[in-house]
This record gives structure tokens, sequence and C-alpha cells, in this order.
């Protein structure tokens, strides 16, 4: 055994004893720990491919900008409906699991600090209450103004999404207050529209 993999089993041998002893566990997670339920990262292999932004010449960084929703809503929301579907119908890996077993054993429990937006903690039933999705999720909706702080499930954007399927056309989601174009409530890049949510 080399002297590298003997120092790597210390190494976890020694947080496997910490986290036995632990009384609660803070998670933080990124694009990565979606990677094993088959989602690409933005950065990484195959990120972001979408044959409709390479014919456009557009990649998925200036895709991934709030802008959209006012200069082309129905390209912006044909994106973002597809994000929406591949998010909803990828399931959590046994990672996900993992944790919340762990969880499960410790006193105080765990909470979870996320940069997803894919709504995997919440499919494995973790609580609202102890985790905070940093930027938004795919599965919440806010107005592109905004004109409020509010945010609201997809509710809409799922029986959009399913007549999308079958007949191609891209409806545009609007805010029930004030009717200006909804956006997905995510974090994008150059985004000053972003809000946390009152839901």
């Amino acid at each position: 055994m080399s002297q590298n993999s003997s120092d790597l089993e210390a190494a976890i041998h020694r947080a496997a004893v910490w986290l036995q002893a632990a009384d609660a566990l803070v998670i933080c997670s990124g694009a990565g720990m979606g990677v094993d339920s088959g989602l690409a990262t933005f950065r990484g292999s195959g990120s972001g491919e979408w044959p409709t932004l390479a014919r456009a010449g557009i990649d998925y960084t200036t895709m991934c900008n709030p802008r959209w929703f006012q200069d082309d809503p129905r390209l912006a929301w044909e994106f973002w409906g597809r994000c929406h579907r591949i998010y909803s119908a990828a399931q959590p890996h046994e990672g996900y699991h993992i944790l919340k077993r762990w969880a499960s054993r410790m006193d105080v429990g765990a909470f979870s600090f996320t940069t997803n937006i894919d709504g995997h903690w919440h499919k494995v039933s973790w609580g609202e209450d102890r985790l905070w999705e940093y930027h938004g999720s795919v599965h919440s909706l806010q107005c592109s103004v905004p004109c409020s702080s509010s945010v609201w499930p997809t509710a809409s954007l799922d029986s959009a999404s399913r007549a999308n399927d079958s007949s191609g056309s891209v409806e545009i989601l609007r805010c029930p207050k004030c009717n200006a174009v909804a956006r997905p409530q995510v974090l994008m890049f150059h985004d000053n529209a972003f809000v946390e949510g009152d839901q």
C-alpha cells in the first residue's frame, strides 16, 4: 500500500469517526451532486447541450440570463421548459438517501445549503426548515420584472410542458399579479431580478 493510499484511508476513517460522533451535519452541495442523477453541470462535458441553442449560436451561459424573458420570451421558455422537464424526470441518486439516513441518526439532524436548482433535496423529503436553495429552484416561478417578492409553484409550467411535448408550441407563462412574463425562480448570470420569495 502506498503512502498516499494509507493517508487517504486514515483520513476516511477519521471522517467516519467524526460523523458517528456528530450531533448535526451541514451539507453544502453544488452542480456536481446532480451528475450521478444524469444531470450535466454547466461547465462539464455535455453542459447545456441543446440543438436549438447551437443552431442559434448561443451558449449555455449566455442563455442563462434573465434578459431573454424580455428580449425573446418564447426562446427563454422553450429553454427553461426543457430544463424543467429534464430536472423533473431525473431522480436523486443514492448519495441523497445516504445523507438522509445519516441525518436521521443525529440528535439535531442535518441542514442542506445547495446551489442546485434541480429540487432533488425535496424529492428525498428533506425538511423545508432544513434546506436553503441559494440559487432558487426550477420548480418555482417568479415575476420577471419583478413586481413583488412572490414565488409560486410550477403547476402551470407542468401542464404547459405536457402540452408543449405534444403540440410543439411554447406557452409564455405570466405573473398572476401584473401579467408580465413569468420566469423560473433561479439565480441566473447577470441577474438583478432574482427574488428569494415569500412561498
